[in-house]
């Protein structure tokens, strides 16, 4: 699939910022998303992106997060 769904439970309303960078650090997508108090689903669109290693960063205040992804073109 050319979507990354992101899984955010909050507290609170809030926004939080979602990044995609190479290994390299270039930036391939960033985005500010408003989420609400609860479940929240964010979906990325990756299908202008080549294969390879990235690393995802969703920063909420005080709980920043990074995880290591590999896309695979079929």
């Amino acid at each position: 699939s050319d979507r990354i769904n992101i899984i955010i439970n909050s507290r609170t309303d809030r926004a939080v910022r979602v990044k995609l960078t190479t290994t390299t650090g270039e930036q391939v997508i960033s985005l500010r998303e408003p989420i609400t108090a609860g479940e929240n689903q964010i979906s990325l669109n990756t299908s202008n992106i080549g294969p390879g290693m990235y690393i995802l960063s969703i920063s909420e205040p005080g709980i920043p997060r990074a995880y290591s992804l590999v896309k695979i073109k079929r």
